[in-house]
């Protein structure tokens, strides 16, 4: 039961946001959306699943602080991402899951008539190692993941032999190491609470066009869910994301960068068969602090499915 719970009740929908001291955009940075998964289930040794989830966020409102503010060179970003995931269990206990997604578009949206700038194609190799320290005991579920987001995907685009925004990068463009705590306690066998804490850390990037390194990402997560029906489980959970500045050239900081975000995050799942699952969800954000003046997250929706293979 726990193990079912821990796999379907909750899928996080996590945005990365990095940026250039001249672009104020929130909701596109370059690489795959932050990973803040907390699929830490073990279906027994040597089991596989594989997945696929497709995601669209919008930001729209500039904001200096908390206040909104009348400003700013960019009207608005979004994307449109699509994600393939396979899980496989080495041991009853560990398991190893990679992710690699593709854009569509990333693109800003600029005020004054200018043209907007979109790139599309390969994000990063995301790589996750989990491993659940306790099972069913008396305190609950308790696991650690450790992983790495590998920028094998589009970097240094440009248009027209123009640079396009580093946060319209599909790429990341930089090796990114995380680590993460997870609990999550079952309270009977329809309602269950969990968290997750986690810090996500970047290398300098020195490409052609860019050299950079992201601030530190700091996520807390947590909620509850509860079965309805046999079949269907519902979550409801509040996420907070702390961002540092981003510095470049020479140790030099990017003052419109970083931010603090509280989101809501509503998720449904739907247990079509015994093999295959269907999840949707939405990142609502209720508080942000940004550091400058930067565009904030708006919405982010996510659709998905998981197929156990064996």
């Amino acid at each position: 039961m726990i193990n079912c719970v821990l796999k379907y009740s909750v899928l996080i929908l996590g945005i990365l946001s990095f940026f250039d001291s001249s672009s104020y955009a929130q909701c596109c940075s370059a690489g795959n959306p932050l990973g803040s998964d907390l699929d830490f289930s073990n279906k027994g040794k040597n089991s596989l699943s594989a997945g696929l989830t497709y995601r669209y966020s919008l930001s729209g409102d500039v904001y200096q602080g908390s206040k909104k503010v009348d400003i700013g060179f960019v009207e608005k970003s979004d994307f449109n991402y699509t994600e393939f995931t396979i899980n496989y269990a080495l041991t009853s206990k560990l398991s190893v899951r990679g992710d690699i997604g593709y854009f569509f578009n990333k693109t800003e949206y600029y005020n004054n008539g200018f043209d907007p700038a979109k790139a599309n194609g390969l994000g990063d190799l995301s790589l996750l190692v989990n491993y659940q320290l306790l099972q069913r005991s008396k305190i609950g579920t308790l696991a650690i993941g450790i992983g790495t987001k590998l920028p094998v995907g589009v970097f240094d685009q440009e248009v027209d032999n123009v640079k396009l925004p580093i946060n319209v990068q599909p790429s990341s463009g930089s090796y990114k190491g995380s680590f993460q705590v997870f609990h999550l306690k079952s309270l009977n066998v329809r309602t269950s609470v969990f968290s997750l804490a986690s810090v996500e850390i970047a290398a300098w990037i020195n490409s052609r066009n860019f050299t950079w390194r992201y601030g530190n990402a700091y996520l807390f997560n947590a909620g509850i869910s509860y079965k309805p029906l046999p079949k269907l489980n519902t979550s409801l959970a509040a996420r907070a994301e702390f961002r540092g500045r981003s510095y470049r050239d020479d140790e030099i900081k990017v003052e419109s960068s970083g931010s603090k975000i509280v989101y809501i995050n509503p998720s449904v799942n739907w247990k079509a068969s015994n093999k295959i699952s269907i999840n949707a969800g939405a990142l609502l954000p209720v508080y942000r602090y940004m550091n400058g003046i930067q565009s904030g997250n708006t919405l982010g929706i996510y659709l998905g499915g998981m197929f156990t293979i064996r």
